[in-house]
């Protein structure tokens, strides 16, 4: 396997979602610990680079010429989520460093380090165990599940109050009736104007996946809510956040 290969197994066996399971990322993180094409991951160093050194080392070292437009997604969504991550530390030179500072820099941490020096031993598997039980998984963050009181339901359409705040919350399937767009919001709004409670329209969808096909569709001021992340609602924002409109 190649280096590059190498890093992208590594990244997602610290839990990294798979936005960050990619070239770039790997590339990011090789160039932190300056791994060429036929170092050893033995042998690793922690220099402070900023996105330029970065960029350099992908296109001198791997011969990835990236253009210079893709600083941002070196920035924003690789290391943002290395640092978040405990990956990487940030400014460790200078931790109140100006977000604008032509010096701010990134630094493998010291204990990523240390594991990443095991990959490829017969050390590796205990390394990484006790490393996850200190560090903890990225892509586990940032499900943020939350302990929730859940109703059961069978049907694919369910109507539901909430008494404390006098809300009907109308869900509707997309495997139903298609999802809540302009013409159903104005039906529904409609068929229950009569009610004295505010109206919170909400499409359910079996996956985030499913959703993208219909996001041109959903209409604005209601809620979508997808069965492989139960615990969150997407909100489309209208003139203000969760709750009824109008």
């Amino acid at each position: 396997m190649s280096k590059i290969d190498d890093a992208i197994g590594i990244i997602s066996a610290l839990g990294f979602p798979e936005a960050q399971q990619n070239e770039r990322s790997a590339l990011s993180l090789l160039a932190l610990v300056q791994l060429q094409k036929k170092g050893n991951w033995r042998d690793l160093k922690a220099p402070l680079l900023g996105i330029r050194a970065i960029l350099d080392f992908c296109r001198n070292d791997y011969k990835r010429p990236y253009a210079e437009n893709s600083r941002e997604s070196f920035r924003k969504e690789t290391l943002h989520q290395f640092v978040s991550g405990g990956l990487a530390l940030q400014n460790p030179d200078e931790p109140g460093r100006s977000p604008n500072s032509p010096k701010w820099c990134y630094q493998i941490s010291p204990q990523a380090k240390a594991l990443l020096e095991k990959f490829g031993t017969a050390q590796w598997g205990k390394a990484l165990e006790e490393y996850m039980a200190t560090i903890g998984s990225l892509a586990e963050r940032y499900r943020k599940e939350r302990d929730l009181n859940l109703v059961p339901c069978r049907m694919p359409d369910a109507i539901l109050y909430l008494e404390e705040k006098n809300w009907l919350f109308l869900v509707e399937s997309v495997t139903s009736v298609g999802p809540v767009d302009g013409k159903r919001h104005a039906e529904l709004t409609h068929l229950f104007g009569q009610s004295s409670a505010g109206l919170v329209f909400v499409t359910a969808f079996p996956s985030r996946l499913l959703m993208a096909r219909f996001l041109p569709d959903i209409a604005w001021e209601t809620e979508v809510w997808c069965a492989d992340n139960p615990s969150h609602l997407i909100h489309f924002n209208g003139d203000r956040f969760l709750g009824p409109h109008g």
